[in-house]
């Protein structure tokens, strides 16, 4: 399922963050594109900098656990 290799994403892109390593979006925007396209809507705005768009995905996953 498309959420939870997001899920993956963010959580590599936490773990780059605590192990002093570049943060790379490169993945959780690939994933997020194909998301976007799956859900036939734009939930993501992948046009956004890296700290708005992490800003967004976290947002995102809090809201459906809601």
């Amino acid at each position: 399922m498309i959420i939870e290799e997001i899920l993956d994403a963010r959580d590599e892109c936490v773990m780059m963050k605590i192990t002093g390593e570049k943060v790379r979006f490169n993945r959780l925007r690939s994933l997020c594109k194909k998301y976007n396209e799956y859900e036939d809507e734009k939930v993501f705005d992948l046009s956004a900098d890296d700290s708005a768009f992490w800003r967004q995905v976290n947002q995102y996953l809090t809201d459906l656990v809601k």
